[in-house]
């Protein structure tokens, strides 16, 4: 799959997100993750899933597919793409420093917002409701 799993379709809600964006909430976003080592932690949590939930999405065959062709780079990098990569396709991964932080990064706070949107993961919700991370949208 697309390293994209989530889309925003309602207009209104995608020119919100739009303005946010032209007015530097990202900018801000981004600020308040990488003081806030709650908010860091959770903002990693839901590239975690993310990757999980991308590569869950896949049927056993082509797992298998994936995993059985270790000599072609291009089918390499294609697992590392659908089973590593975060939100929008980010590496999150190369975010972490080497202190065990995380220097977090937003790549489309659109793919974001609508993995929040989506529910997240049924077993866990890193965004969590008492989290104001998404609250302006």
């Amino acid at each position: 799959p697309f390293p994209t799993l989530y889309w925003l379709c309602n207009p209104a809600i995608s020119r919100a997100v739009a303005d946010l964006e032209r007015r530097g909430y990202v900018k801000v976003l981004k600020e308040r993750m990488n003081l806030t080592p709650r908010d860091s932690t959770l903002f990693l949590k839901s590239h975690e899933q993310y990757a999980n939930e991308r590569w869950n999405s896949l049927s056993e065959k082509d797992k298998s597919l994936l995993m059985d062709v270790d000599d072609n780079p291009s089918i390499q990098r294609m697992r590392n793409m659908i089973e590593c990569s975060g939100i929008a396709g980010a590496d999150y991964l190369s975010q972490k420093q080497d202190d065990g932080s995380f220097c977090a990064s937003f790549k489309c706070l659109h793919a974001h917002y609508a993995h929040f949107r989506s529910g997240c993961s049924q077993d866990d919700d890193p965004y969590e409701t008492d989290n104001t991370v998404y609250n302006p949208v």
